[in-house]
């Protein structure tokens, strides 16, 4: 039986609601050729200035997100928003995230190393098959080869969404 994790995509203005569709759709490819056991439910929404809060991240970064819609869904904020001084692409912890849409588009052909990135953490601390998730910035990722010459992590994360 496949996992399966649901996670709620929202876009902060009306003429980026296609953007976000495609953005989702990029994502869905990229966790599926990773991990195909995973199947990854995403909806792409509005962004409800009163479900936004800002979030100071670990390393003191202040960014915005976006409280999920319903219980156990993760979410993923697509954000204007420089994020913080050296204008980061994505930050996030459990349950939720933010990318930069400029980051996104200066990346567009891959942008969804951007998107999995920050999606893997609001996974942190979840179970899967009986495994703790963890952090993508975990150190632990240093052991593993990169997959290409761009240096992409994918090696790590099909690890971190390995089932076994």
């Amino acid at each position: 039986m496949p996992a399966e994790f649901s996670l709620e995509i929202f876009f902060e203005q009306d003429q980026d609601s296609e953007f976000a569709v495609k953005e989702a759709g990029k994502l869905r490819i990229l966790v599926g050729k990773l991990a195909p056991h995973i199947r990854l439910n995403t909806r792409t929404l509005r962004a409800n200035s009163m479900r936004i809060f800002r979030m100071r991240c670990g390393d003191g970064y202040i960014v915005p997100v976006h409280k999920p819609s319903e219980p156990g869904w993760q979410t993923l904020l697509i954000t204007h928003e420089v994020i913080g001084t050296d204008d980061k692409q994505g930050r996030g912890t459990k349950e939720v995230c933010c990318v930069s849409k400029q980051r996104l588009e200066e990346q567009v052909e891959r942008s969804a190393d951007i998107t999995i990135h920050e999606w893997l953490h609001t996974l942190e601390g979840k179970e899967l098959n009986g495994r703790t998730l963890p952090c993508p910035d975990d150190r632990e990722g240093l052991q593993f080869e990169w997959l290409n010459a761009d240096g992409q992590w994918y090696a790590w994360y099909t690890h971190i969404l390995r089932w076994e």
